[in-house]
């Protein structure tokens, strides 16, 4: 899960596993499913029991992969990447690219959350730029 998009019809069956084991069914008897698995998957604080949506922690463990590709630029497959998808840009800017591999469209879906929750350190402000980066929650200002 942490290299890999898995199919979607594979989260949905590891989370079918996953509720009749919950409520101890099998192949041959269903048991009844009290609660509903989406009310299951919220925290404990919420009310919930703290399982997981397979296909959102298979979305986190690539999102981990696109971090380690920002906190590391200098390993070998961060090396690689950045000269065959994005040699004259930083990587949350990168785009898809002509005939995107396998590894490169799992990581960009990983990088879909990684950049729904990144924020820029401000610093002394030389890199920031007001008009472009999301440094307001809110949304970039406009001009």
């Amino acid at each position: 899960m942490g290299c890999f998009k898995l199919p979607f019809r594979f989260h949905k069956n590891l989370d079918s596993l996953m509720a009749n084991f919950r409520w101890g069914g099998n192949a041959q008897t269903r048991k009844t499913h009290w609660v509903a698995w989406h009310t299951l998957c919220h925290s404990k604080f919420r009310g919930g029991l703290d399982f997981r949506y397979m296909k959102a922690f298979n979305q986190a463990m690539l999102a981990k992969q696109a971090w380690r590709i920002i906190q590391f630029p200098q390993t070998l497959v961060a090396s690689l990447l950045k000269a065959r998808y994005f040699p004259h840009t930083t990587f949350p800017d990168a785009g898809k690219g002509c005939r995107p591999s396998l590894v490169w469209n799992n990581i960009s879906w990983g990088k879909e959350l990684l950049l729904s929750g990144l924020k820029k350190k401000v610093g002394n402000g030389a890199d920031i730029s007001i008009h472009d980066d999301t440094w307001v929650p809110i949304q970039p200002l406009t001009p």
